[in-house]
């Protein structure tokens, strides 16, 4: 998989990953599923930016954040089923709009 634009991704890693560690510094977290919904909520919002910019690997990155905002609903100890659907469904989407761009780039 060839990623454009490839310092700028390992830029934005390197921002989420210094603003985590800030973040459990200030002691910001309180339990892993709010380290978890931090985590999630950096992959959502880079694999949306990845996927407006074009960049396939933003699905995978999004599926990654719906996987995550699943598993903050298992450990809160309070499920929301109707929001683990939909996290669910939009990992499905993702993978549907993954692979429409892959038949659409081979052609």
């Amino acid at each position: 998989m060839k990623v454009k634009n490839t310092p700028r991704i390992v830029m934005i890693v390197l921002a989420v990953m210094a603003g985590f560690n800030i973040a459990l510094y200030l002691g910001l977290f309180h339990g892993l599923a709010s380290s978890l919904s931090f985590v999630s909520l950096i992959l959502a919002l880079a694999g949306n930016y990845f996927v407006n910019k074009k960049v396939k690997a933003g699905f995978i990155v999004w599926i990654a954040a719906n996987v995550g905002w699943i598993l903050v609903n298992i450990i809160s100890g309070q499920p929301n089923y109707l929001q683990m659907t939909m996290f669910f469904l939009y990992s499905a989407f993702n993978v549907h709009g993954y692979i429409c761009w892959s038949r659409t780039t081979k052609k």
